[in-house]
């Protein structure tokens, strides 16, 4: 996650988080393509959140008490903290569209590292998205 004293990703958003529900976790394979370490590795977004790592799948009503149960444990944001915008991702449906084009126009902040760049590019790119959507202000 972002630390303390990082820039946030957008005026209204600290941050974007992944939350997502991968039974098996790192071994999930789809026809011998292992979906979540692909996934993992190649995401700009500090934060995935697999909160079925080490399940055995049960079903959805599983999945869906898993997500219940990850969104009231989070912690509410202190006074004068933007919250995290947390994005589900399905199950195995864990891959985004390319943003890297969008994402290589940002530049560096200060001291920031690339990866640290596009991480909050990355961001910053998919709240603004929510936002249009949410707002009605956009596609």
């Amino acid at each position: 996650p972002a630390g303390p004293g990082t820039r946030p990703a957008h005026p209204r958003w600290q941050d974007v988080e992944v939350v997502t529900c991968v039974s098996g976790g790192t071994h999930l394979m789809v026809a011998d393509f292992p979906v979540y370490d692909v996934f993992r590795g190649t995401t700009p977004l500090r934060m995935v959140h697999n909160i079925c790592e080490n399940v055995e799948w049960e079903g959805m009503h599983f999945r869906l008490k898993a997500y219940a149960r990850f969104f009231e444990e989070l912690p509410t944001p202190r006074e004068g903290e933007l919250p995290i915008l947390y994005i589900v991702s399905d199950g195995a449906d864990v891959f985004f569209n390319d943003l890297s084009e969008v994402v290589s126009q940002e530049g560096q902040e200060g001291d920031e590292d690339e990866a640290e760049a596009r991480a909050r590019a990355t961001a910053r790119l998919i709240a603004e998205r929510y936002e249009a959507v949410a707002t009605g202000a956009g596609p």
